[in-house]
């Protein structure tokens, strides 16, 4: 999924005040490191390369939880409730919106 390491480890995204650094895996919204799981890392990783694009749960969950779809699970949205949680209190200037029956696609705010 991650492809070649000494390439992927240097990626860095900017998304308003979210930077997102893929050689420390870490996340920092107007310069303070939020704390992340792996998976709310990989999930937001996963979005920010894919930035205006919606992604459906079915690829997330073969990206990132590795499943094959079609299973009942609520992983994509129990990871998702509480990634948004944190953003919102780190005051992220980024969401996640969820497309009803699809999956989720990460946008800037406009303010």
């Amino acid at each position: 999924m991650w492809g070649n390491p000494s390439v992927n480890e240097y990626r860095e995204f900017e998304l308003k005040n979210v930077h997102i650094y893929c050689g420390s895996q870490s996340v920092e919204v107007s310069g303070n490191e939020i704390a992340l799981t792996r998976l709310e890392y990989q999930f937001l990783v996963y979005l920010a390369e894919h930035e205006n694009k919606a992604i459906s749960r079915e690829e997330l969950l073969n990206e990132i939880w590795q499943i094959e779809y079609p299973i009942e699970t609520r992983a994509t949205d129990d990871t998702v409730k509480r990634l948004r949680k944190k953003l919102k209190e780190a005051q992220a200037q980024i969401q996640i919106e969820t497309i009803r029956g699809f999956g989720f696609i990460i946008k800037k705010n406009k303010a």
